[in-house]
């Protein structure tokens, strides 16, 4: 694997600055905190939406106050040594269609690092309602982390820590290991991410299964997870069975009519899943 440059330097977080906004915009600027990135938040409501309000989201000073990262009261350098700028982003006026509007907002930035929330809608809400953060990260093509509204996540609101020990790793007949290997090194080492095990998570046999070269770590601890059935269902039991913090995934974005109709395995598991899933597109 080549030596490659393991920084996140920005990183663009949309938000509808909904009741599910204070937690994500805490958990994207502790991602942010431990990166030393630049956090752009870019509001994706529409104009008129009644609950859209910047004064939902909790004060940046207020979260480093209360996570212990900067003294009550400090002066503006002590938060300078931190080593973050954080940026708020409306959509421009007139912009047209919402999802288009947005992939092109969050495409101005380029980021090295999406962060979308999402309601995980599935069956008929879905259809009826459809989403907005699918369609941005497959517009984009960029690293995306998905924090559905009701999963655990491995950045802690409360006190901004990471706890990020066990990730599933599902990989297809069709994935390329490498690029999404080197993808997944170089995101989590800009974590901070220490000892880690992985499971890689494959429907199939060994025959089947894409030639994967590991990061060669050597605190991170990788095994294989063999599972025949729905691909989508044993995903989700794996990550169950495995107690895992992250779910980490390659995305080939729509290559069929039923991906365009029900979406990629990778967004039906951000649908169902309980904890955040980093999309990696190949």
């Amino acid at each position: 694997m080549t030596t490659q440059d393991h920084t996140i330097r920005k990183i663009a977080l949309t938000t509808d600055l909904g009741a599910d906004s204070p937690d994500l915009f805490a958990q994207a600027l502790g991602i942010a905190l431990r990166t030393r990135a630049e956090l752009f938040l870019v509001h994706i409501a529409e104009p008129d939406h009644p609950e859209a309000s910047w004064r939902r989201l909790p004060t940046v000073r207020a979260l480093l106050e209360r996570w212990g990262r900067i003294s009550v009261g400090a002066p503006y350098e002590e938060f300078e040594k931190l080593g973050i700028k954080v940026h708020t982003l409306e959509r421009k006026a007139n912009d047209g269609d919402l999802r288009i509007a947005v992939a092109r907002r969050v495409s101005e930035i380029h980021p090295d690092l999406v962060i979308l929330g999402t309601h995980a809608r599935t069956g008929i809400d879905r259809l009826a309602r459809g989403s907005v953060a699918e369609p941005v990260a497959r517009d984009v093509h960029k690293s995306t982390l998905f924090l559905p509204g009701d999963a655990r996540p491995f950045v802690s609101p409360e006190t901004g820590e990471l706890a990020l020990k066990r990730v599933v790793v599902p990989v297809g007949p069709g994935v390329t290991g490498e690029p999404l290997m080197a993808e997944l090194e170089r995101v989590l080492t800009a974590l901070g991410a220490g000892a880690v095990q992985f499971v890689i998570v494959h429907v199939g046999t060994f025959a089947s299964l894409p030639d994967l070269r590991t990061p060669p770590r050597q605190d991170w601890m990788w095994k294989t997870d063999l599972r025949s059935g729905n691909v989508v269902d044993q995903i989700l039991e794996a990550e169950i069975e495995h107690e895992a913090d992250l779910v980490v995934m390659a995305t080939l974005g729509h290559d069929s009519f039923l991906d365009a109709m029900w979406g990629s395995t990778m967004e039906r598991v951000v649908r169902r899943t309980r904890v955040p899933v980093l999309a990696i597109p190949v």
